[in-house]
């Protein structure tokens, strides 16, 4: 579960980073234009950003295992019942 953690962190902070890079392009945009254009696309943009973030917070707080995963465990379980079905040698009726 440990790895899980970190890659969602990973992803989180890779996230992060892009938000903030969105952001600063924004505002030098704004800054050089001024114009009611730039304005009302910085706000398009902050409400995607605020978008993404909700997403993020969402995966983080409900992180959810890819289908392979599902399928090792699967296999692993299965494989556990029937190594706890084989009977040791020695208990074979005659062995001694």
């Amino acid at each position: 579960m440990g790895v899980w953690n970190f890659l969602i962190m990973m992803a989180s902070f890779t996230g992060g980073i892009s938000i903030v890079a969105f952001a600063i392009a924004g505002a030098r945009r704004f800054a050089g234009g001024g114009s009611e254009r730039t304005l009302r696309d910085l706000r398009e943009e902050v409400e995607l950003l605020r978008g993404e973030m909700e997403r993020l917070r969402t995966d983080l707080e409900h992180p959810s295992r890819p289908a392979e995963l599902d399928d090792i465990q699967n296999r692993l379980d299965f494989a556990e019942r029937l190594l706890a079905q084989i009977k040791p040698r020695n208990a074979l009726p005659g062995a001694s």
